[in-house]
């Protein structure tokens, strides 16, 4: 069954084929992002207002449904809950390097392109800082949102929460 929904090919020989319903909005997603940029930097200042708020309106109602599952404050807690006995862990430290690497690399190549119209006076220091806590505190806010739903399907399957930490699917 899932296989049919997901369309997962028997192996890396056979890619199969095209889904239609993505490769049509693949293409309406282009023509939009090309229609922004064909426009000028005044109105890719307005689409971002969209596209960088809509995603936080998500999370909230994802939180939101992650709360009321059974299980989901007690995942939060887990979340929040430190272990102080992990920060001795090389892997652990390693683990944060790469996350902070991931999550902020995909916007150098766009925040360079659009550091080029600041102004000649512009406070670079405080934006740096902007972008820096934003990063980190919407990763923060999606883990609250990922633990809640870990705790509920800890409550549902009945074990604790590092339990179906470490089982990997």
């Amino acid at each position: 069954m899932i296989r049919k929904v997901l369309s997962i090919s028997s192996g890396l020989d056979q890619l199969g084929g095209i889904k239609w319903e993505l490769a049509l909005c693949l293409l309406v997603t282009w023509i939009f992002i090309f229609g922004s940029l064909a426009k000028g930097i005044k109105t890719i200042g307005k689409v971002v207002y969209v596209t960088a708020t809509l995603p936080y309106a998500f999370l909230f109602i994802l939180l939101v449904r992650g709360l009321t599952l059974p299980g989901g404050p007690q995942g939060i807690l887990f979340y929040i809950t430190p272990d102080f006995s992990k920060l001795l862990d090389v892997q652990v430290w390693v683990g944060a390097c790469v996350q902070v690497f991931f999550s902020l690399g995909p916007g150098y190549g766009g925040l360079i392109s659009m550091a080029s119209y600041n102004t000649f006076h512009s406070n670079c220091l405080r934006n740096a800082l902007i972008c820096t806590l934003v990063c980190g505190g919407s990763s923060l806010f999606a883990g609250l949102i990922v633990f809640s739903f870990l705790g509920s399907m800890a409550h549902e399957a009945n074990v604790p929460i590092t339990d179906v930490l470490s089982s990997g699917g």
